[in-house]
């Protein structure tokens, strides 16, 4: 089943380790207003950009929750990076 945009929008805020309170005061939103948003109350002027920046996703993925194929590379690439600096560190350490 398809994840909900509030409840989204909701475990994103959470994995940046932010308030409600926090993301509404960098979007310049009243607090009560994120909070319906996170409930599921429409977004009436979404600032989408903004909390997409905030929450550090693109918007496809705030929007649809769907990671995009450059996303998925760009981390697969940071993966391979980090894989090649363990395996030059034990070289070094074995020579």
């Amino acid at each position: 089943m398809k994840e909900a945009f509030n409840e989204r929008l909701t475990r994103m805020r959470k994995a940046q380790g932010l308030t409600a309170k926090e993301v509404s005061d960098f979007i310049d939103v009243p607090a009560s207003t994120y909070r319906d948003w996170e409930n599921g109350k429409g977004l009436r002027i979404p600032p989408y950009q903004k909390i997409s920046h905030l929450l550090n996703v693109s918007l496809t993925e705030l929007v649809t929750g769907e990671v995009s194929k450059m996303q998925e590379s760009i981390l697969l690439l940071e993966q391979l990076e980090e894989i090649i600096r363990e395996i030059k560190y034990r070289l070094g350490t074995c020579s």
